[in-house]
């Protein structure tokens, strides 16, 4: 579709400043993405965007509307879009690659803008379910994370030398041990007494130790669900 330049009845020779689609229209994070609609201004203004007659049904997703700016007591003639309305959803994915067994930080997280219809699987929708994970394989920058790509790192590993921690109210020991399996951070695992030989089921409460209770057995934390994608809707819409 060619662009249209709209008479605005500017003196020739004045300066003008082209104002571009996705612009917001009705709430927050609804956007008009129109990206073949220009409307002509004088440069140097502040131009306000007027979109009135709105129609839209709901069933189709089908819309239209007029559409016209305005700035320093000029304004555009009305052009008429009609479009399509799409729900956006806002997804944290990797800035960088990151290898298995490295944590992921707030800093290699960006969040990207996807169509909810094009996607066909369950994917992380909030940045905190991806802090301190891990991928299980490698993951490229930009794509969408589901929660199977990704675990909580390893800190101690099958045959590692562990500290064994008892802690009570009233009391507190201490023993060496010997990891029988991998585990990461507050999960159940089998250890053994160094000096006793006795296994023992134990959590993993940091890099190098493990935690025994006398009063309740130690388990694996519950998983959470992820949180859901926050959604916006986009308006993809053409002039007529």
């Amino acid at each position: 579709m060619e662009n249209m330049q709209v008479d605005t009845g500017v003196p020739a020779g004045t300066a003008l400043t082209v104002v571009n689609g996705n612009r917001t229209i009705t709430q927050d994070g609804t956007t008009l993405d129109a990206t073949d609609l220009h409307l002509f201004v004088p440069a140097g203004t502040a131009p306000a965007i007027a979109i009135d007659a709105l129609t839209y049904d709901s069933r189709s997703g089908r819309l239209s509307a007029y559409v016209a700016a305005s700035a320093a007591d000029t304004a555009t003639d009305r052009v008429r879009i009609t479009g399509r309305v799409h729900r956006m959803l806002d997804l944290p994915v990797l800035s960088r690659a990151i290898a298995p067994g490295e944590a992921i930080a707030e800093r290699d997280i960006e969040t990207i803008a996807v169509r909810g219809d094009r996607l066909s699987q369950t994917f992380v929708g909030d940045a905190a379910d991806l802090v301190g994970k891990t991928p299980k394989r490698s993951i490229r920058p930009g794509e969408p994370v589901r929660p199977s790509d990704l675990q909580t790192p390893v800190v101690i590993r099958k045959g590692e030398l562990v500290t064994i921690v008892l802690r009570d109210t009233t009391l507190f020991l201490t023993a060496q041990g010997k990891a029988l399996e991998d585990g990461a951070q507050g999960q159940a695992i089998h250890v053994s007494n160094t000096r006793s030989g006795k296994l023992l089921d134990a959590t993993v409460t940091a890099p190098g130790t493990v935690a025994l209770s006398l009063l309740q057995v130690a388990s694996p934390p519950s998983a959470t669900s992820p949180r859901p994608p926050q959604s916006v809707t986009r308006v993809s819409a053409r002039k007529e």
